[in-house]
């Protein structure tokens, strides 16, 4: 299950100088009809960012994280966890870890 979740670059800095400015999420399912959500957790577990709150997805696709939080502040440089949880129609379901890093922000 952690194989359906990939992010590039794993290290991002969105300081908009237009290299790897945003984190990709990308997701790959076996069959269509899954529901997603995904957050970000700083390093001490705290919510940055609910990123996705059980988005209808199809088999593949793809969301973006540019650094920013729900509160509109800039998270701090440092590592940072998403977590990606998933159900299928049919009921499976899943769930992923992934790591990455924001490197420099404005």
């Amino acid at each position: 299950a952690d194989g359906a979740i990939s992010l590039s670059p794993e290290v991002f800095s969105p300081d908009q100088d237009g290299f790897e400015d945003v984190l990709f999420i990308r997701y790959q399912f076996e069959k269509p009809g899954n529901v997603l959500s995904i957050k970000v957790l700083d390093e001490g577990g705290r919510l940055v960012k609910k990123l996705i709150n059980n988005a209808y997805c199809g088999v593949s696709g793809e969301f973006i994280w540019d650094g920013g939080t729900d509160n509109g502040i800039m998270p701090k440089i440092g590592i940072y966890l998403l977590v990606a949880e998933w159900y299928n129609e049919d009921g499976t379901r899943g769930r992923a870890k992934k790591t990455c890093v924001l490197a420099t922000r404005l």
